[in-house]
């Protein structure tokens, strides 16, 4: 069997982001679909070079099956995931590398949430336990509700603890579907 690869980008960027916290329908313990904030990947200041790479894997079809954005707080990491998680969702888009921003998979990224992208965020102790990482894990072996699949965002991901490391790269290593 084949190694698991993990595609690493590194975002930089002189501008910081205040990102606004909108979260809702809350699942079980800390998963929760949050809307996405941008309209396209190139609205990342200062990430063009990342949102090239990005857009021409994705049109070429040569998206891994998970994703790392590391980078310094601020540089909009989370909201390039939001992003492309709505790119994967969108219903309409003539392009496969950009969001329609108009079709209800998209409205619902924007605002209320779509339910098949999962956030799982540190919990009141600022921790990531292995509990949540396999409560996680297991939402991405529930069938999709409207998309082709599912996608989960692991925010502050840096937060795990060892155990919950292990569990997450046991996923890495043999994912869903």
């Amino acid at each position: 069997q084949a190694p698991t690869r993990v595609s690493q980008t590194r975002l930089s960027c002189n501008t910081k982001f205040d990102p606004i916290d909108r979260l809702s329908l809350t699942r079980a313990h800390r998963l929760r679909t949050v809307p996405t904030l941008l309209k396209s990947l190139t609205d990342l200041a200062g990430q063009q070079d990342v949102a090239s790479r990005v857009t021409s894997a994705i049109s070429g079809g040569r998206v891994h099956h998970a994703l790392l954005f590391a980078g310094p707080e601020g540089v909009g990491k989370f909201l390039a995931a939001q992003h492309l998680a709505q790119i994967f969702v969108c219903q309409s888009s003539e392009s496969p590398s950009r969001a329609c921003n108009e079709c209800s998979a998209c409205i619902k990224c924007q605002t209320v949430g779509h339910p098949d992208v999962l956030v799982l965020s540190p919990n009141e102790k600022n921790k990531i336990t292995v509990d949540e990482i396999r409560e996680a894990t297991q939402a991405l072996y529930i069938r999709p509700f409207e998309a082709k699949f599912k996608i989960l965002i692991i925010r502050d991901a840096d937060r795990m603890n060892h155990q919950a490391q292990n569990a997450l790269l046991k996923t890495l290593e043999e994912p869903p579907g």
